[in-house]
């Protein structure tokens, strides 16, 4: 109770904590919070410790409109990158934020800055989007690269439901069979079910090069 008493009406950024609001999945504790636009928020107390998270979401969009005036490149397709990544890391009501900031990915504090993120990253080249090298890195210079959906595909972080180990081949539990399936220019392709998982391991690797050494990425 104590603690309650202590946290409501601490501010943080453009947030005023009113009052606590349980835990989420890792066992953090939530605070409902008012913006100052006006905004109900829920947001976890290190978010707001470490100054990740400073607003509703208020805050990334009003410093968008105006950078949008000074460098001129909103709509430009590396402009919409970068306001994507910063939104998935950034916002809690981004529908991707619990995969990207929610699980702990940021963003560094120069790339916060748009001039900064197009200076080192330059013109985004044709068919090609930002990659994290490592794919549970943060985003920076050194972690981030243009690259084909193919090589993304193949540079995922493993799906959380992927129990086996290997990308691309999961168990399926209704059929009591092994599942491989590949993705090609970002979209899912179904390679089949196999009773073994070397079976699958194999058709899975027979995709890669079928389709990704076609692509000239293998």
């Amino acid at each position: 109770m104590s603690k309650k008493i202590e946290m409501a009406g601490k501010r943080f950024g453009r947030l005023v904590i009113l009052e606590r609001a349980g835990k989420n999945k890792h066992q953090h504790i939530l605070w409902k919070c008012i913006c100052d636009c006006n905004t109900n928020t829920t947001v976890s107390g290190i978010s707001l410790r470490s100054g990740n998270t400073k607003s509703c979401g208020c805050l990334s969009r009003d410093t968008a409109r105006v950078m949008n005036t000074k460098h001129g490149m909103s709509g430009a397709q590396e402009y919409n990158t970068w306001d994507s990544m910063v939104q998935r890391c950034n916002n809690p009501k981004n529908t991707n934020y619990a995969k990207y900031g929610g699980s702990g990915i940021k963003v560094c504090a120069r790339w916060l800055k748009f001039e900064n993120f197009f200076e080192d990253m330059g013109k985004r080249p044709e068919a090609k989007t930002l990659d994290r090298i490592n794919p549970h890195g943060d985003y920076n210079i050194s972690n981030c690269r243009w690259a084909s959906y193919t090589t993304q595909s193949r540079n995922m972080r493993l799906d959380k439901r992927n129990k086996t180990g290997i990308n691309g081949v999961f168990w399926h539990e209704k059929l009591q069979k092994y599942m491989a399936s590949i993705r090609v220019n970002n979209k899912p392709i179904y390679i089949g079910l196999f009773i073994d998982i070397e079976q699958a391991t194999i058709a899975r690797h027979k995709a890669e090069l079928k389709y990704w050494s076609k692509n000239g990425n293998l």
